[in-house]
């Protein structure tokens, strides 16, 4: 299995390159529409995401560069800024803010959990702090936040049970079956998940 590591060319344009030798060797180069905010690679080594200004989340095939996932929260977000994903690569953290729900420092103060894997909200976070960054713990328990202002510090927030559960889950299963991401492909149509539904619904 390669590894991969890239750097931004242009704002709309990443080179990944395979360091799978002993020596980077470049693999692809990802050209994406607007400015892209943040970047990572999938646990499974199969895919890139990439955050837009355009509040896009794109899903990119590392093998043939083909676009098989686009969660699009233009609708319902004002802004975003970066995002985490979960180590055993069933979840995505969006530092962002949701248009109507801003916490009381009035901007960075939204996290949204998405499913990678079907693009639909698992939960979310209202900060009272402006947010600067977002990250999983390694053991997929809690989400650790920094919060900014003068001082700064860090935030931690424990992750539901069941999303607990599905990352320990994946996690032994990976453990046991080295290819298991091969079985399971992130593929949908674009999705403009109802963000302020799901706050409305919890």
């Amino acid at each position: 299995t390669s590894t991969f590591l890239f750097y931004l060319k242009t704002q709309s344009e990443i080179e990944l390159c395979s360091i799978s030798s002993n020596a980077p060797q470049p693999h692809r180069t990802v050209r994406i529409e607007g400015t892209i905010l943040d970047i990572n690679v999938h646990t499974s080594n199969n895919y890139s995401i990439i955050l837009t200004q355009r509040r896009l989340i794109v899903v990119h095939s590392l093998s043939n560069g083909e676009v098989t996932a686009v969660i699009d929260v233009s609708s319902q977000i004002h802004n975003v800024y970066n995002f985490a994903l979960d180590s055993s690569g069933l979840y995505l953290a969006l530092l962002c803010d949701v248009k109507g729900y801003k916490g009381a420092c009035g901007k960075k103060s939204n996290v949204v959990f998405f499913e990678i894997g079907t693009g639909k909200v698992q939960c979310y976070i209202d900060g009272v702090f402006e947010m600067n960054e977002v990250m999983f713990d390694e053991y997929g328990k809690f989400v650790v936040v920094g919060v900014g202002g003068s001082k700064g510090g860090v935030s931690l927030w424990k992750l539901p049970n069941n999303m607990k559960d599905a990352i320990y889950n994946v996690k032994e299963q990976v453990k046991a079956d080295a290819n298991f991401w091969e079985m399971y492909e992130i593929r949908y149509d674009d999705n403009d998940e109802d963000i302020n539904n799901y706050y409305n619904r919890n």
